[in-house]
């Protein structure tokens, strides 16, 4: 083999060896200890995006019964529901529990037949908790204050059905045509 050769061979090994190190040094993250590297907004979204609330949107306090923000509630009337929502969500912990382990084993295929009586039983309690959660706190709004959760229900059950309409009619526009 001549010298030009092995040259030629040696600066191809050793140019093969720099590009090799270049590769896996642009590779190499920085630790994950370090938050400076991490922009002002991804620091503030989390990992639930944008709004940081797992696609809940709006307010968060008053997620009972829709609309209640709404209702100029007096500082006495806000107490009184707060009360009983948190007298409501301690009654029901045990049972929150019991439904979690449920639908884990349901989510597993290891539910049996005396379970998912159990949880059919609990669904019928919980709407029954639910109904009696909603009717005390109607029983603490003005009948003015009622009225206007009636009416917020009945516009925000229209739009639902316009939204509805909207969406069949564009589902069936998209659909194609058999002929």
């Amino acid at each position: 083999m001549s010298y030009g050769r092995k040259f030629l061979s040696v600066l191809t090994v050793a140019f093969a060896f720099f590009a090799f190190s270049t590769f896996v040094s642009a590779q190499e993250t920085p630790p994950s200890d370090d938050n400076s590297q991490v922009s002002p907004v991804e620091k503030k979204r989390g990992k639930f995006g944008k709004r940081g609330k797992r696609g809940m949107r709006g307010k968060r306090g008053m997620r009972g019964m829709r609309g209640l923000s709404q209702l100029n509630l007096t500082d006495d009337q806000k107490s009184q529901i707060k009360s009983l929502r948190e007298a409501h969500k301690a009654g029901n912990q045990g049972n929150r529990e019991e439904f979690r382990s449920l639908m884990m084993k349901r989510r597993e295929g290891s539910l049996t037949e005396a379970d998912q009586a159990r949880l059919s039983e609990m669904r019928e309690q919980a709407k029954a908790s639910n109904k009696q959660l909603r009717d005390s706190i109607l029983a603490v709004l003005t009948d003015e204050q009622r009225q206007q959760l009636e009416t917020q229900r009945a516009e925000r059950k229209k739009r639902m059905e316009e939204r509805k309409k909207r969406w069949q009619e564009r589902r069936q526009n998209s659909q194609p045509q058999d002929n």
